[in-house]
């Protein structure tokens, strides 16, 4: 369970920007609204909202106990794919200066994302096992190959992370 637990804790929300814009040919228009976004978090500040989020999943996903059977470790790769999904929501939100990002989805968003995909496909293609163990042990191995695959950087990803001054989001290998 330590090693799926490590896979998934990884895991992430890819940072994707959301923006529309519309023109209305209506002869009436609205008067102009002015919208006031928030100037991007120093650095520090990045650092300083990223970490704590890490570090209670990382809590949370430690109260998960080790799966002692093939139906508990489906479950416990659920919940911690339930725990990990929000909290890098969470993660993803955060309204820092481009280089910040830059550097969290380089080495925490991107990699986590390949392991979260992992486990979404890994459970999704469990009910077609009907509970067969054995079907369901060649996904589990088909989800830790690529869930390995994406985290193959993992040591770099956190020694950058470390460097760039994250403390408990660049300690996925601890």
């Amino acid at each position: 369970m330590n090693r799926i637990a490590a896979l998934v804790l990884v895991t992430a929300i890819a940072l994707t920007a959301c923006g529309k814009s519309s023109k209305s040919s209506s002869a009436k228009t609205a008067p102009p609204t002015t919208t006031t976004t928030a100037p991007p978090l120093t650095k520090a500040e990045f650092i300083a909202q990223a970490d704590p989020i890490c570090a209670k999943t990382t809590a949370d996903i430690n109260a998960v106990p080790e799966p002692k059977t093939t139906n508990a470790e489906v479950e416990a790769i659920r919940t911690l794919a339930g725990i990990i999904k929000p909290a890098l929501a969470e993660l993803s939100a955060l309204n820092g200066a481009p280089a910040d990002v830059a550097v969290l989805k380089q080495h925490f968003i991107d990699p986590n994302q390949g392991s979260l995909a992992a486990a979404e496909r890994f459970l999704a293609a469990v009910p077609s096992a009907n509970g067969d163990e054995t079907k369901i042990k060649a996904l589990e191995d088909t989800f830790g190959k690529e869930a390995d695959a994406a985290q193959k950087n993992s040591e770099a990803d956190d020694a950058a992370l470390k460097a760039y001054g994250f403390n408990d989001c660049a300690k996925t290998n601890e």
